[in-house]
């Protein structure tokens, strides 16, 4: 499993600019993790709020449907593209980055946990 995070700031608006922090990242896996995480499907690596250049949802019934959309899920992960999410503030940008690398190492813990089998004989005092 290999990851790439990436910190960029894109500036939008003519008159009154707004500087949005994107936190993108990318991650490669063997054939061996793809054919574990296949299992999950669209289980949710990270929940998302919308971003800082996501339109506020209508109402409650739009934010339920539309909001699935946002979560980063594994099925988004295996495909190897880059995913990217604006925040409003780099401290934002910093937590979302903390969330998403102990996500991922989560993910990774749960890919070892399932292609490592337990053999053999042990045996112990208790």
């Amino acid at each position: 499993m290999r990851v790439a995070i990436e910190h960029t700031q894109k500036t939008t608006g003519l008159f009154s600019k707004t500087t949005h922090y994107v936190v993108s990242v990318t991650v490669h896996f063997s054939e061996e993790e793809k054919h574990v995480l296949r299992k999950l499907g669209d289980a949710v690596v990270v929940e998302r709020e919308p971003g800082s250049q996501t339109k506020p949802f209508a109402n409650a019934e739009e934010a339920a449907i539309l909001g699935k959309y946002l979560n980063l899920k594994v099925s988004d992960l295996i495909k190897g593209k880059t995913d990217s999410y604006s925040l409003a503030s780099p401290a934002e940008a910093k937590d979302y980055d903390a969330n998403l690398r102990a996500s991922l190492q989560n993910l990774k813990n749960y890919i070892s946990a399932n292609t490592e089998a337990l053999s053999g004989k042990d045996t112990f005092e208790l």
